[in-house]
């Protein structure tokens, strides 16, 4: 009986290991995909900045080909 209760009792240890350890792991996947969305976001934006930069430096240009 002493020997089948200390398997239980390592089993249960196991079990509660593999828990916090799926736990963990359920936390660090979901910190990435936030990150992640933060990161295409900011990309988002960056990307919108330089199109708008690019716009403004071609009708910059036709402005001072025009005056030429």
């Amino acid at each position: 009986m002493e020997n089948t209760d200390s398997q239980l009792e390592k089993i249960k240890n196991k079990h509660d290991f593999e828990i916090m350890l799926q736990s963990s792991y359920r936390h660090m996947i979901d910190r990435m995909h936030r990150d992640m969305i933060a990161y295409q976001i900011e990309a988002n934006d960056h990307l919108e900045s330089f199109d708008a930069k690019s716009r403004i430096l071609v009708e910059e240009t036709e402005k001072n080909r025009a005056a030429k």
